[in-house]
């Protein structure tokens, strides 16, 4: 393998696998301080009691994540100490 920056030939490889998961997605921050403050407000005060029940049960009843492998291939020159990944079929 050459090395992509300098093109030397000394070049050290290994396969790198580990696992992935997916994260619940969540509200950003300038949500939060447009809509979020004011939308949980509305719901409390529409629904009261059953707002809170059921926000509760949403944390009781979660969703498992979601993981998968991935497998690449971590490459480093020695000459130069650039390092790159490539995908590992």
């Amino acid at each position: 393998m050459i090395c992509p920056k300098c093109g030397s030939q000394k070049v050290e490889s290994q396969i790198v696998t580990g696992d992935i998961l997916e994260e619940e997605k969540k509200h950003g921050i300038l949500w939060w301080i447009f809509i979020g403050w004011w939308w949980t407000l509305i719901k409390l005060f529409l629904f009261g009691i059953w707002y809170i029940i059921y926000w509760i049960l949403k944390k009781i009843f979660k969703k498992p994540k979601k993981s998968g492998m991935f497998t690449q291939g971590a490459h480093m020159c020695k000459d130069c100490g650039y390092t790159w990944t490539t995908k590992a079929e």
